[in-house]
């Protein structure tokens, strides 16, 4: 036994590659073991069904590994938040625990999902982020669709419809010039009606219905709401003129058609904008989602006498306009 040699050996000397193993192995592996410490908003769906679904798609593998623990939000103080790993990242679900994690979190890193992109442009005027060598340590992946998509949706649906409308609020957070210059590019005449402070919504529908040949709606709280929704749809039906909703319950209620964020774009873009974090690369600055599902009202369709391309047919349309787009 003791004049047995190892593989490794070569007459009374370990092997070169062997001290270059042992280095290897005592070198830290990038990203291993990094807290992900998922903060919930509330302990309900569809939050703790996107949590549990996160969960489950890191423990099979890339973009990890991480170290996943979830924090209630009763738990959030600052004082445990900043008592975190100084490379944790907060994984911050939901409007409520954003507000918490972007208030508290100090110098941590955190992500927010599953957030109106209205809301996270008032945390961040509210709170500037902190950096760390000169990025920021705030990111977000907002619900809302960008509005080029939506209309992007009606050029590969309606392609003959070229006077869309939108209907906006006094105040919304969505910037006329870069609708504009995407309907341009899309050879769309787009109208623009900004309902008044104290104007109701249907209102100032009313004289834009006479001049659209079709209407999109964006994610604008106070001019699309429950309240407020039943009227808009009703009053353009009536004018025989197609909606083009952001949100699956808008296609349920009456429009035509829809683009919106299902959980399984939401998952598909935080594994994204979590391997991008784990290699030490910032997510897009741009919150809007880059997956999405498509919806086709077809109750509606065949009330309007419009015939429409099947929802797979149209996502692969919207996704080459996106691809030719500048």
């Amino acid at each position: 036994m003791g004049g047995q040699r190892m593989p490794w050996q070569r007459g009374d000397r370990p092997a070169w590659w062997v001290p270059l193993l042992c280095l290897c192995l005592a070198l830290p592996i990038p990203g291993w073991g990094r807290d992900l410490v998922l903060l919930l908003s509330h302990e309900t769906a569809p939050y703790t069904t996107l949590a549990d679904r996160l969960v489950a798609a890191l423990e099979q593998g890339p973009p990890g590994p991480w170290v996943v623990r979830r924090l209630s939000l009763d738990q959030a103080t600052a004082d445990r938040l900043t008592a975190l790993p100084a490379d944790a990242l907060i994984l911050a679900i939901g409007a409520r625990a954003t507000g918490t994690a972007f208030g508290a979190a100090g110098r941590h890193e955190v992500l927010a999902i599953l957030v109106p992109r209205q809301f996270v442009l008032q945390q961040l005027g509210e709170r500037p982020p902190p950096a760390d060598a000169g990025h920021t340590l705030r990111h977000s992946l907002c619900l809302d669709q960008p509005p080029s998509r939506l209309l992007e949706l009606l050029v590969a649906a309606l392609p003959e419809r070229r006077h869309p409308g939108v209907l906006l609020g006094p105040h919304n957070g969505i910037e006329e010039g870069p609708l504009q210059r995407a309907a341009a590019r899309l050879g769309l005449t787009l109208r623009v009606r900004r309902a008044g402070r104290n104007e109701k919504p249907v209102h100032a529908l009313a004289g834009l219905l006479e001049t659209i040949d079709s209407l999109v709606a964006l994610p604008d709280p106070r001019v699309v709401n429950r309240q407020t929704l039943p009227a808009i749809l009703l009053t353009s039906y009536r004018y025989r003129i197609p909606v083009i909703g952001f949100s699956r319950a808008q296609l349920r209620a009456g429009a035509l058609l829809a683009l919106y964020t299902a959980i399984d774009d939401i998952l598909a873009d935080t594994l994204d904008a979590l391997r991008a974090l784990q290699h030490h690369r910032a997510p897009p600055a741009d919150c809007h989602p880059r997956h999405f599902h498509v919806g086709v009202n077809r109750r509606v369709a065949r009330s309007l006498d419009i015939a429409l391309p099947t929802e797979d047919d149209l996502h692969r349309a919207i996704e080459t306009l996106e691809r030719k787009s500048p």
